[in-house]
């Protein structure tokens, strides 16, 4: 009799196990795959935000032609830095480049941890990229000030207020990115996209393990104060890479 009411109790929580699991994966599919793919998800999320950041790039054309002509996939580029053209608020970036700027200028990289421009870049990630960068291999072509001098920070931050030098930044990032990780081989381009939208959004010098990690974090938001619910910054750069790739 007690190996009976064992066995049903077994059974029961089994049952339990089962159901709770039929219960989650749908949701767990719609909350990844089925959202991106429909391609209205976090436009519905993130309303007028959302259809400034593609009304930017409507107006801004030349920044799909600069990026093809030089050999570099636009969609694959700009869906990178979407979700940033969603977060990009002139009012903000102002106030940043007007207080943190000469904080920057005059002592560096402590003072570095905010965003410039539509692409929202920090001081710091130029400068790594500047360092790293091989302009023999891309068709930028320029010899960058790496001292640490307050000369070149405002050379820095000067570029950094430029949109066209922000494209040219996310060109480097993405030839530093492919000479970095040239061994390996994508199971898919979404995979790829992912890891370098994480890589953008994280810090491109993490270990490949750690950018890994990084992919399920949701840590995007778009206030000045961290929510208690926030996004997956590469499923956001994937629903604009369905959409724009829909779209041609």
């Amino acid at each position: 009799m007690k190996q009976s009411l064992l066995a049903t109790r077994k059974n029961y929580n089994i049952g339990l196990i089962v159901f709770f699991i039929s219960i989650l994966l749908p949701f767990e599919s719609f909350g990844q795959k089925d959202q991106i793919k429909e391609g209205a998800y976090y436009q519905k999320i993130f309303q007028g935000r959302y259809d400034d950041a593609l009304q930017f790039l409507d107006d801004n054309s030349w920044i799909s032609d600069s990026l093809e002509k030089n050999g570099i996939d636009p969609n694959f580029a700009i869906a990178i830095i979407f979700p940033e053209l969603i977060r990009y608020s002139s009012i903000k970036d102002k106030m940043e480049l007007g207080g943190l700027l000469t904080l920057y200028v005059q002592y560096g990289e402590k003072y570095a941890d905010f965003s410039v421009g539509r692409f929202q870049m920090k001081p710091t990630f130029a400068e790594l990229l500047e360092k790293d960068f091989n302009s023999k291999h891309s068709y930028i072509k320029i010899k960058f000030n790496n001292s640490n001098t307050i000369e070149a920070r405002i050379e820095r931050i000067k570029r950094l207020s430029d949109i066209k030098w922000q494209v040219n930044y996310l060109a480097m990032f993405l030839n530093i990115m492919d000479t970095r990780y040239s061994e390996i081989r994508w199971e898919s381009q979404e995979e790829k996209l992912r890891f370098y939208a994480t890589a953008y959004n994280s810090g491109y010098k993490l270990s490949k393990e750690k950018i890994k990690q990084h992919i399920c974090y949701n840590m995007f938001y778009t206030g000045l104060v961290k929510p208690d619910s926030c996004y997956n910054y590469a499923d956001i750069v994937l629903d604009y890479f369905y959409k724009s790739k829909a779209s041609k």
